[in-house]
């Protein structure tokens, strides 16, 4: 079990904090704590709410965690499926309360459709690189309905490179700057590292448009941080 659902599982039977550790490639360190992960829609951030607010029909979580999205949904009324790898996190999203919970791999779903798909708190990190964007993508036709919608969201981390803003996109020789690997660590054990995906809403766009989806950005924060929309192209 890795350091970051040993803190989840402790805190989710104890309520008690067990802060850890995130450390990026380029040098960036940050202390998380798990209750972070159980907060309620009152607190989570504008981009989140948006996202679930303009939720519609039956909706997939993907990366669903703790079920923090899917249960505020779920208590809205919607048909709600949550989807997350983590044998971990599925016992705490059934122990949470949260009726349809997958536990697999978003890439090896078959047979469902929805109208709604959310990946929240950057949860498109799960395609670790560009090429793996375009995947993710492809999957995502697979899963929407005619009319369906899915709301990412993401950022823009060009402010921590010496990297120029013209930086040219998606050319062979030049590798994407949110390609990063992350470390999670606490202070008794140290996690294998792990790649993970940040996307600035051009690369987005040209990326979703280059793969038959529409996009629109609904909103985007001071720290550039921002909501997508996107839906399959006719």
């Amino acid at each position: 079990m890795s350091v970051f659902e040993q803190s989840i599982i402790k805190y989710h039977l104890s309520k008690t904090e067990f802060p850890f550790s995130v450390r990026t490639n380029f040098g960036d360190d940050q202390t998380y704590y798990a209750s972070y992960f159980y907060r309620s829609y009152e607190v989570m951030p504008d981009i989140e709410q948006l996202a679930l607010d303009n939720c519609k029909g039956k909706i997939l979580d993907v990366g669903a965690g703790t079920g923090s999205h899917s249960l505020y949904l779920q208590e809205k009324g919607f048909d709600v499926t949550a989807i997350e790898i983590s044998e971990s996190f599925c016992e705490v999203l059934i122990e949470r309360g949260v009726k349809s919970v997958l536990c697999q791999d978003y890439y090896t779903l078959k047979g469902l459709k929805f109208d709604t798909a959310i990946f929240m708190m950057n949860g498109i990190g799960i395609s670790k690189t560009i090429d793996g964007f375009i995947k993710l993508l492809n999957k995502l036709k697979e899963l929407l309905n005619k009319d369906g919608v899915a709301y990412i969201d993401s950022a823009d981390i060009i402010y921590m490179f010496d990297t120029p803003e013209d930086l040219k996109y998606y050319e062979e020789e030049v590798e994407y700057y949110g390609e990063i690997e992350y470390h999670v660590s606490d202070d008794k054990n140290n996690d294998p590292p792990f790649q993970w995906l940040f996307i600035d809403k051009k690369m987005l766009s040209y990326i979703a448009e280059a793969n038959g989806f529409g996009c629109e950005i609904m909103l985007e924060n001071d720290y550039k941080a921002y909501l997508a929309k996107l839906w399959i192209k006719e």
